[in-house]
């Protein structure tokens, strides 16, 4: 079964990567991971999807 994980928002758009042959390495270690992990994953996605970066104010360079 192939299950397909898409966001899509006012401006952005997150996919998931799929070879040719319909295989996507990120989406099967997706899989292997806890339900915790998967919702910490998924949180970061919609902010990607929000705001098109992850921005981390203690990494800004002054």
């Amino acid at each position: 079964m192939k299950i397909a994980l898409s966001l899509r928002l006012a401006i952005f758009t997150v996919e998931w990567y799929y070879d040719s042959d319909g295989y996507s390495q990120a989406f099967s270690y997706f899989e292997s991971t806890s339900q915790a992990q998967k919702r910490k994953l998924l949180v970061l996605v919609k902010r990607i999807a929000e705001f098109g970066k992850i921005m981390d104010i203690t990494k800004e360079n002054y």
